[in-house]
């Protein structure tokens, strides 16, 4: 142990070693290990504290007072113990070679205990129980961007890492339910479970149809035991019905500097400014440039973004900016789910200080039906009262919007805050399709492939437990009902492997045919011949007997097979075309010369059987072509001039 310190409820423990912390911790929430609270021992002078945690977290081994709050008038007293888990998958071991004890090789590598040891104040520690993380949603049912559900699916569940108050959650169902209690589209749900609970059921009341078409439910209020709120909404989207496939309809793109002029309202966007008394002023977008008071600005580049509508109400009280107003320029949405997105930026200190908010209202042409409504939304960023600045750091909006039916809609952002003036920029707005087309096409990706594996496989040569089992996943996944996305993963991830295994099964045939008909040929050509001498012939007619009639159906026996097979019939055609050529060179040359002496076959024999260099007989042989050189020198048989060369 190296060292101990603390501040407030916090402990940090120092032990100077690396240790297994990052295993222990893998596949943890919040990347954190838990450990026993009875393996850590707190005393203050001769009063033990109480441990609400023990925790290995990314920062740090931590141990958390449950109650206890220490500044500096606690060191010298503050002493900590510690004693190693001895459970497989809490024990603490040292990984590395530093570590006490690590000339021992019988040594466990447990981390070693320690007693009483003095702890030092550390104004600067800080951290924080996992206890006070914030909740975590670890599953739901069904399951986030289900399809081709029933519209019997009216129960819903929410499984949370932690006990959840359930006096506070909230859930709301958007898209196509009607019935009693349902508001244009929405619909709050009833939640089964009272007091805290970490599975949060919800139910559809009876009355309610749910209809075929695309859904969203979304938790709010969500919030611990301890009173921490989830980081965010958590919220899952499922289609009810049979889903069609469909491509993503882009209905409002972000204006660009090319497209859109600055001191301009947007072509199709209307500005409206009215006071309390009635009086108004009207703006039709056209794209010209011109205008003054709200307006478009362009920014530097190289922020979130470089086009931005400038929302001021000025000396009015209230300032609509509208898209859908005029016949020419309509917002024309079929009924689904959409995605709107856009940013928003304070233009001065002033509105950022005074926490201008804005509202965002999707509406009926006749502004008699609200389909989406956020009231006093914040912005984030200053533009510090100009639009020479590169924009970092502004909010980001995005929601998820269900039209109801096909028709006409106007998009309104409000704001009623005078001179405290914000920018609206990047509005973009989508049609969302049921994530069916993506898992089915993923699912339909893979079943391509399984069926092509099976047809490249077709010979009963290649039959056996991967055809099999191939064969019956294709069964399995061309008529069950899938609705859930991670059955699609699944099914998609068995038959690409399913084909995978097929194919490498059909290549294991494959090289082991090639290596039998190899290992046949060179034995063949080679047999009767002097390099029947060679080691590599024998060797390969062994293992050509070993594994001539090996079973299709053993991967692994049909490799070493082949392996065995290609390296003893390479090896000895290499012999025989390449090293024993090398190794009998002379003899070579002093063979060719014989032949062209007309020396007798029979005399240069043994240099034909020679396997390597022989001095033997390569001087036998050079002694007789020598003497049968002089002998047609005498007799005038051999010419010298163009025909020698």
């Amino acid at each position: 142990m190296k060292q101990i310190t603390y501040n407030g409820d916090v402990i940090k423990v120092d032990l100077g070693y690396s240790i297994n912390a990052a295993d222990l911790r893998a596949g943890k929430d919040y990347e954190t290990a838990s450990l026993p609270v009875s393996s850590a021992k707190v005393m203050l002078g001769e009063t033990e504290l109480a441990v609400e945690a023990v925790e290995l977290q990314p920062d740090g081994f931590f141990i958390f007072l449950a109650s206890d709050y220490l500044d500096d008038s606690a060191e010298g007293q503050l002493k900590v113990s510690f004693t190693n888990p001895t459970t497989e998958g809490e024990a603490l071991l040292y990984n590395a070679d530093r570590r006490p004890f690590s000339w021992d090789d019988a040594s466990d590598k447990r981390v070693l205990n320690f007693t009483d040891e003095l702890a030092d104040y550390n104004v600067d520690l800080t951290g924080s129980s996992i206890i006070y993380f914030p909740p975590l949603l670890k599953a739901t049912l069904p399951e986030n961007e289900s399809f081709d559900l029933p519209q019997s699916t009216k129960t819903f569940s929410f499984t949370y890492n932690k006990q959840i108050d359930c006096a506070s959650v909230k859930a709301t169902l958007l898209g196509p339910v009607s019935g009693t209690g349902v508001v244009n589209g929405k619909l709050t749900l009833p939640l089964t479970e009272t007091g805290y609970a970490s599975t949060l059921t919800f139910t559809v009341p009876d009355g309610v149809v749910v209809g075929d078409g695309d859904y969203t439910l979304t938790l709010t209020d969500v919030f611990s035991e301890q009173g921490i709120p989830a980081d965010a909404n958590d919220a899952i989207v499922f289609t009810v019905g049979a889903s069609q496939a469909a491509a993503i309809d882009t209905v409002m793109v972000p204006w660009t500097k090319a497209n859109t002029a600055a001191n301009s309202v947007p072509l199709g966007w209307k500005r409206l400014m009215s006071k309390c008394d009635g009086t108004f002023t009207e703006v039709k977008g056209d794209g010209t440039t011109g205008q003054s008071g709200a307006r478009t600005m362009h920014f530097l580049d190289g922020g979130d973004f470089n086009v931005g509508y400038y929302h001021s109400a000025r000396d009015f009280d209230t300032i609509r900016f509208m898209y859908g107003t005029y016949p020419e320029n309509r917002l024309h949405l079929k009924a689904g789910r959409y995605s709107l997105s856009y940013y928003s930026a304070y233009w001065t200190n002033d509105a950022m200080n005074a926490k201008a908010t804005h509202d965002l209202i999707i509406t009926d042409t006749t502004f008699t039906k609200e389909i989406f409504v956020e009231r006093a939304i914040a912005s984030a960023f200053s533009c510090n009262n100009g639009s020479g600045v590169v924009v970092a750091g502004a909010a980001f909006h995005e929601y998820s919007i269900y039209i109801p039916e096909d028709g006409d809609y106007v998009m309104d952002f409000t704001a009623y805050q005078g001179w405290n003036s914000l920018v609206i920029a990047n509005v973009l707005m989508y049609s969302v399709p049921s994530s069916a087309v993506k898992y089915k096409s993923m699912l339909s990706t893979a079943m391509t492939l399984a069926n092509n594996a099976m047809t490249a496989a077709d010979s009963s040569m290649y039959d056996g437990a991967q055809k099999t089992a191939l064969a019956a996943l294709i069964e399995y996944y061309t008529t069950t009902v899938l609705t859930a996305p991670s059955a699609y993963v699944n099914g998609s991830d068995e038959l690409t492997k399913g084909a995978a295994t097929l194919l490498a099964h059909k290549t294991a045939v494959d090289n082991y045919v090639a290596s039998v008909n190899l290992a046949t040929t060179n034995k063949d050509k080679y047999t009767g011949t002097r390099f029947e001498a060679l080691s590599a012939y024998p060797k390969l007619v062994t293992n050509f007997d070993l594994y001539k009639a090996v079973p299709y159906t053993d991967d692994a026996q049909l490799k070493l097979a082949t392996d065995s097979l290609n390296h003893y019939a390479n090896l000895l055609n290499n012999w025989a075309t390449n090293g024993v050529p090398a190794l009998t060179y002379r003899l070579n040359k002093a063979i060719t010369l014989g032949k062209y002496l007309g020396l007798d076959s029979l005399v240069m024999e043994p240099a034909r059987q020679a396997l390597t260099d022989d001095d033997a007989i390569a001087e036998a042989l050079n002694e007789k072509i020598k003497i049968k050189l002089y002998n047609e020198l005498a007799l005038d048989n051999i010419k010298f001039g163009s025909s020698w060369e």
